[in-house]
């Protein structure tokens, strides 16, 4: 997963795919999942299964180089790629 969040031709692929079912909104804000899908994947997914899940996550984000987290100005560079 980490290597499609480091192309960004596979990046926009993989976030297209995503809206297109409608797991997510995505837009020049950014990402944002529904709580009721967040809830049914956390009901759904094991202990093992959702600490492997967010380590996914975390290394997708790390990857992306969102520039200094701590500072909204530079988010929008993720979304520019």
């Amino acid at each position: 997963m980490t290597q499609i969040a480091a192309e960004p031709i596979a990046w926009r692929q993989l976030l297209a795919r995503i809206g297109r079912n409608a797991l997510a909104r995505i837009d020049h804000k950014g990402i944002q999942m529904h709580r009721l899908t967040q809830a049914i994947l956390r009901d759904y997914l094991s202990q093992s299964q959702a600490d492997t899940t967010r380590a996914h996550g975390e290394a997708i984000l790390a990857s992306i180089d969102t520039g200094d987290p701590d500072d909204p100005g530079t988010w929008h560079q993720t979304y520019a790629r």
